[in-house]
């Protein structure tokens, strides 16, 4: 049980992470390298094309994984957004040097949109694993094991 709920989590994480990076490149990461780097790392490590590309998905498999996607896609959009714009105000607040009352708002507000982003990656990702044969679920279990592997053993930067 443990496992699938890694698998969902991933699975609808990296449906975010793709909808947070095609919102930030139209709203003008190209000129942000920064950003950029962010979101080339966050592709590399949660994209779906990685998780279900060496799956031998079937067409039929492909087309209904396309069909979630696409029923999903205006709210994965608009949490995406809602995600952006609720960090920038707390970005902003922080930098404006907000009292502790302006910044429990702002943060309390990012904290409501991730958790409906949580709900909403669950959801998907629960629909996605129902196309999946027992033998892609293994494998695709298999890789995400191997990638929080590697996400918990990398090193903690401390500033020094």
């Amino acid at each position: 049980m443990r496992n699938q709920k890694q698998i969902l989590w991933l699975i609808a994480l990296s449906l975010l992470m793709l909808a947070l990076a095609s919102i930030a490149n139209a709203q003008g990461a190209a000129a942000n390298p920064q950003l950029q780097r962010q979101i080339a790392r966050e592709r590399a490590v949660f994209g779906l094309k990685a998780y279900l590309g060496n799956l031998e998905l079937t067409l039929a498999q492909k087309d209904q994984v396309q069909a979630i996607l696409a029923k999903y896609k205006s709210e994965i959009q608009a949490l995406a957004r809602e995600n952006v714009l609720t960090r920038r105000e707390l970005d902003k607040a922080i930098a404006a040097g907000a009292d502790r009352l302006a910044l429990e708002s702002a943060f309390a507000k990012v904290k409501e949109i991730e958790g409906n982003v949580v709900i909403l990656r669950a959801t998907i990702a629960q629909e996605i694993r129902q196309v999946l044969t027992a033998d892609q679920l293994a494998k695709l279990q298999q890789k995400l094991q191997a990638v929080g592997t590697r996400l918990q053993n990398r090193p903690i930067r401390t500033g020094k």
